[in-house]
């Protein structure tokens, strides 16, 4: 509907009313000439019958120019459900990183708890001493990587919150 330098505000001729605010779907039939002009509705020239066929659940009435409907379909969402469905990738990266970051500290514990076992030991060997340094360099990546996954997982819920509210 547009209002232009005092014109009164109506649906847009080019364009199906249907498809334009302001317009009552309880209206039994619309006029064929008034959706689109002569030769512009997008058939090359051909008529909504021959293009659509038998397949319309009402059909065109040719004595009076009119489109008929006769089934219309509810696409108005029937959920009360205000909530947004949640993604199970984003459950899926914070779980992951709570196990790499807790993983990752773990080892931390465990290379040290290690480490004090093989002073104490005699029967220590060269195995056993590069498993606690193994665990003692790479624990601090894995609780980095932990980090970077639950940061990652944030960025996530900030684009889903700013692709509603925008």
């Amino acid at each position: 509907m547009t209002e232009r330098s005092g014109e009164p505000a109506g649906f847009d001729p080019r364009f199906d009313p249907a498809f334009q605010p302001g317009y009552r779907s309880d209206a039994p039939s619309v006029p064929a000439g008034d959706v689109r002009a002569a030769g512009g509705n997008g058939l090359g020239g051909h008529s909504l019958e021959a293009a659509v066929g038998s397949r319309t659940p009402g059909g065109v009435d040719d004595a009076a120019g009119t489109v008929v409907v006769e089934d219309t379909v509810d696409v108005t969402d029937e959920s009360t459900d205000e909530s947004p469905r949640r993604n199970p990738f984003v459950g899926a990266l914070w779980a992951l990183s709570v196990l790499i970051t807790l993983g990752g500290i773990g080892m931390v514990r465990w290379s040290f708890t290690l480490a004090e076992q093989l002073q104490s030991s005699n029967a220590a060997s060269q195995v056993d001493y590069q498993l606690s340094y193994m665990m003692q360099q790479s624990a601090p990546l894995f609780i980095a990587l932990g980090l970077g996954v639950a940061a990652m997982a944030v960025f996530l819920h900030a684009q889903a919150w700013n692709g509603r509210r925008g």
